[in-house]
């Protein structure tokens, strides 16, 4: 059985997606000054892998 993704944004983007200059991957919003990516319409798989190649990772050993 799949688990359900729960998504937990801190601090969303409030401003009208209408409003917003469209990139490839979404929309570039002048406000926050951040490419905003909607999920809305992904698939669970979709978003999962969106959020892996784009995880930054910093390792210090």
């Amino acid at each position: 059985m799949k688990k359900a993704i729960k998504i937990s944004i801190p601090e969303p983007c409030h401003e009208d997606w209408n409003k917003m200059t469209t990139t490839e991957r979404g929309a570039f919003c002048k406000v926050c000054t951040k490419e905003v990516i909607d999920f809305t319409k992904k698939i669970d798989e979709d978003i999962v892998k969106h959020v892996l190649n784009t995880i930054i990772l910093v390792v210090v050993y």
